[in-house]
């Protein structure tokens, strides 16, 4: 797996740009798997991203991008995230 970034360019590590809108996003926290980011197409037309997670809490956000999803983790909850 690779560490998912924002803007930084590293053989073990892609752009979020890079990857295409349908490609895994993993998130991980201490080491463990936590969970995933995905679209939400049931409140079409205005779709959103958030992480589906386990435990208690299910999953967190709404927003309008991946990117926005993904900076959300970095900064409030600490998440790395990971592609194949």
């Amino acid at each position: 797996m690779r560490d998912i970034i924002i803007s930084m360019k590293d053989e073990s590590k892609v752009e979020l740009s890079e990857l295409m809108e349908g490609a895994p996003i993993f998130a991980y926290m201490d080491g463990e798997l936590r969970g995933m980011i995905v679209q939400d197409t049931s409140q079409s037309p205005s779709n959103g991203w958030i992480l589906k997670i386990g435990g208690k809490h299910g999953a967190y956000g709404y927003f309008g991008s991946r990117k926005e999803c993904l900076q959300h983790g970095v900064d409030t909850y600490k998440y790395t995230f990971k592609t194949i």
